[in-house]
């Protein structure tokens, strides 16, 4: 793996300052090393003792990224596993039928049709809210406000490594879990949080 590059404070303050939702997506493909990079600065394995790029209440990490690849280079078209072990995919199942995002859509979201690559984050939240039952006070689930933060935080991490491959993504969190996870073959412990669509931003002409 090569090193990162070195981001000063002006840049970072830049890229905050530009951080957008792209909504409107190219119909070309990404390439294999934009989608690891983008997966590694929402999971990637960034410390000695397994520390990750998003931070995990008891580094409990109970988030796995689902990439739906439909147009990255290097990739068949189809549903993969991240594992941060060794920064490498392995095939999950086949692709969606097309339209079935969509469907799970509580928005008419079309990008999740239209992107290219969709990360999808996704968590054992039962074993978090198990974990940290002791700190649940009149029935709140602490467990399950952990999973959210993480999973905002590895969003954004992957939100703005996105902008730094010059890529644009958007987060989308307005759908059917239960219909989401089904179409993407998921086990039964695991649970659909988010899903972050990224693809080129097009050249709109000026004027």
């Amino acid at each position: 793996m090569t090193s990162p590059a070195i981001v000063t404070a002006q840049q970072f303050s830049a890229l905050l300052a530009q951080r957008r939702s792209t909504r409107d997506f190219e119909d070309t493909s990404i390439r294999l090393e934009q989608a690891l990079a983008i997966l590694t600065a929402g999971q990637g394995i960034t410390g000695s003792e397994g520390q990750r790029a998003a931070p995990s209440a008891h580094r409990l990490y109970p988030l796995l990224l689902r990439l739906l690849a439909r147009n990255v280079q290097g990739l068949e078209p189809a549903l993969y596993d991240y594992f941060p072990e060794n920064n490498e995919l392995k095939r999950a199942g086949e692709l969606p039928a097309e339209g079935v995002l969509l469907d799970a859509s509580l928005a008419s979201d079309f990008w999740l049709e239209d992107a290219p690559c969709v990360v999808v984050i996704c968590a054992n939240i039962k074993k978090a809210i198990e974990h940290f039952v002791e700190q649940d006070i009149e029935g709140q689930q602490r467990g399950q406000r952990y999973v959210d933060f993480e999973a905002g935080a590895a969003s954004q991490n992957m939100h703005l490594q996105s902008m730094m491959e010059d890529l644009g993504a958007i987060v989308v969190m307005g759908v059917n879990e239960q219909a989401l996870k089904v179409s993407l073959q998921l086990a039964d412990d695991v649970e659909v949080v988010a899903a972050l669509c990224v693809g080129h931003i097009p050249a709109h002409p000026l004027g």
